[in-house]
């Protein structure tokens, strides 16, 4: 060994390959430490994404629970109205029945009714001057009619109708193979029945347009 050449001495060795594991042991360390890193951005991109996915999920089913609680409300609304509707409708055709059965009480004993009735039954004429027959009246117009009627129609019996009976008249043969109607009362239910079905028709296109 030359005077000119330093010395290394033992120290020097260890110190020296102390800093090489020193810095290898810290690179690995670093990388490690970037690798968990980056392994922890990407599970939290991960995580973010379902996250997201999981809400996009939640805020569908939401908007769907929502949409069929509108509609439950919507349509438990709409037959709540029909109910009302109906029970209206009703309510509105037993006035409107009860004031054409006053209106036609009332035509019953007035001054025109025994010119009406008088001339609805010669409609039926032939039918009553050819063959026996009963002709039904109430009790207050049998008292009234039966004699000028049986005059007229020389081949029929006159007898009063039933307790409902407001006024006109039913005809039957004798052999009770044919029967006229044509009471007040025939002419209510009829109209009542056409009354009825015009209601239902307004009330059914009102629920078309409705929906």
């Amino acid at each position: 060994m030359t005077g000119g050449e330093p010395v290394i001495t033992v120290e020097d060795k260890i110190r020296t390959f102390s800093k090489y594991v020193y810095e290898k042991e810290l690179n690995e360390a670093e990388n490690l430490i970037k690798e968990a890193e980056l392994k922890s951005e990407k599970n939290i991109k991960e995580s973010e994404l379902k996250a997201k996915e999981k809400c996009e999920i939640r805020n569908v089913k939401l908007k769907k629970k929502h949409e069929l609680e509108r509609q439950k409300v919507v349509s438990k609304a709409k037959i709540t109205a029909r109910d009302k509707v109906f029970k209206l409708k009703n309510r509105l055709l037993e006035d409107l029945e009860d004031s054409i059965e006053s209106s036609l009480e009332g035509f019953a004993e007035s001054e025109a009714y025994e010119k009406w009735l008088f001339k609805m039954i010669d409609i039926y004429k032939e039918f009553i001057l050819n063959q026996d027959a009963v002709i039904y009246i109430k009790e207050k117009d049998r008292i009234e009619f039966a004699e000028k009627l049986m005059k007229s129609y020389p081949r029929i019996r006159v007898a009063a109708g039933d307790d409902r009976c407001i006024g006109g008249f039913i005809i039957e043969s004798e052999n009770n193979m044919e029967r006229i109607d044509y009471t007040l009362r025939s002419r209510l239910e009829e109209y009542q029945n056409e009354t009825g079905l015009i209601f239902n028709e307004m009330l059914e296109e009102d629920f078309k347009n409705d929906r």
